[in-house]
């Protein structure tokens, strides 16, 4: 990333998502990149390290740790690491944000991303809100609950739906 211009857009939505989380009450936590042994999951690889350990692909593990230790709300905006995604739109390091409320169920979650996705929205952006269900109608004209395809649904979905939003 050695675009000037891409640098000080990139700065100023984190400016935005940091402002938006502490506007929140959330604290900004910081947990380790490097780890000693990666989250089990089939489909994510974690880079591991020379001198032993792995490199995260997600803060998850850490920050969950933090909530079983009392705090409330936390996030966190860092650098992940993934083996064997690499193309266009995946790179093998990344910035991700993660969030957490404790004792929070999925609606206030969700609600959490829409405000955020309100305050980093670019003036006549892509709709509030667009069911999957819209997407494929929208962007690929199908709709995958009269007759699903798992190909096809993976297929237009990395080819049509992601490019269009």
């Amino acid at each position: 990333m050695c675009n000037p211009a891409l640098l000080v857009r990139r700065a100023e939505i984190v400016r935005r998502i940091r402002a938006f989380f502490d506007g929140q009450g959330f604290v900004e936590v910081e947990t380790p990149v490097r780890i000693a042994a990666p989250a089990p999951e089939c489909h994510i690889d974690c880079p591991p390290v020379g001198t032993g350990g792995f490199l995260r692909a997600s803060p998850e593990l850490q920050m969950k740790k933090l909530l079983a230790q009392g705090m409330d709300r936390i996030y966190q905006i860092g650098p992940c690491f993934r083996d064997g995604e690499k193309g266009s739109r995946h790179n093998p390091e990344f910035t991700m944000i993660e969030w957490y409320r404790r004792a929070a169920d999925y609606l206030a979650i969700a609600d959490d991303l829409t405000r955020l996705l309100e305050v980093l929205r670019p003036a006549g952006g892509v709709p509030r809100k667009l069911t999957v269900r819209e997407a494929y109608r929208r962007f690929a004209g199908w709709n995958p609950w009269q007759a699903f395809d798992a190909d096809r649904f993976d297929y237009d979905m990395a080819t049509k739906i992601e490019p269009a939003l």
